[in-house]
């Protein structure tokens, strides 16, 4: 198990590099950032009632999205394409979906 110091540059940023016995050599880089959401990373109540409230507002953005393309003539259309209709038609449903979680989650300001 690997426990982390996320304050601590030392732990924030680090790169391992491994030889392989062919000669190439295998580069890999992490980096974890500090997130200081408000005094000194400090979480108030209010800072975790609106992330609760925007998880909420994009989750129902995203019901009304795919809601709203299933429900309308324009999935049926999509399906009825020869040999790409289904997944034209996920597509749209999943597009539809990622813009309502959008204007969903614009609507909390935080």
């Amino acid at each position: 198990m690997m426990s982390l110091n996320m304050h601590s540059p030392k732990t924030t940023l680090f790169t391992t590099e491994k030889t392989k016995w062919s000669g190439k050599t295998d580069y890999s880089r992490r980096e974890y950032i500090a997130h200081h959401p408000v005094d000194n990373a400090k979480l108030t109540s209010a800072y975790l009632q609106c992330i609760k409230n925007k998880g909420s507002a994009e989750s129902n953005g995203e019901i009304v999205g795919t809601s709203l393309v299933t429900a309308t003539p324009a999935a049926s259309t999509l399906s009825n394409i020869p040999f790409i209709g289904w997944v034209a038609s996920a597509f749209a449903v999943k597009k539809a979906g990622q813009i309502g979680k959008d204007i969903g989650g614009d609507f909390v300001d935080c």
